[in-house]
């Protein structure tokens, strides 16, 4: 189906009613895309 396609995603469609918990529901994807951003740029600039 799908929903099966979309995984794990399926779960976040809930908070589409509730704006405000937007934010609270993609703090862990934010925080994962940041570290991985300071990864990438460290092993770019491995002296920084």
């Amino acid at each position: 189906s799908k929903l099966e396609e979309y995984g794990d995603l399926v779960a976040l469609a809930g908070v589409v009613k509730f704006p405000v918990r937007i934010k609270c529901a993609t703090l862990a994807w934010h925080g994962l895309e940041e570290a991985l951003k300071k990864k990438t740029s460290q092993q770019e600039n491995p002296h920084c």
